[in-house]
């Protein structure tokens, strides 16, 4: 966790990570872990989807409490 959290430092900082794909798959655990996923079940969501819907603040103000 701590090394992620340097890592993200970097980034953000401006800095370049010797090996990104490490950083990614550390990304991609911390999710799956967030989310309760087991390893077969991280492999089997797609790494490309399609358009990324855009989103909106419109009417939106209580959405914040739907998410916890």
């Amino acid at each position: 966790m701590v090394r992620l959290l340097y890592e993200t430092a970097l980034l953000t900082s401006g800095f370049t990570l010797d090996d990104p794909s490490v950083y990614a798959r550390r990304v991609t655990k911390m999710i799956s872990l967030g989310l309760s996923l087991d390893s077969e079940d991280a492999e089997d969501v797609p790494m490309e989807s399609g358009p990324i819907e855009e989103i909106t603040t419109e009417g939106s103000a209580g959405n914040m409490e739907d998410v916890d």
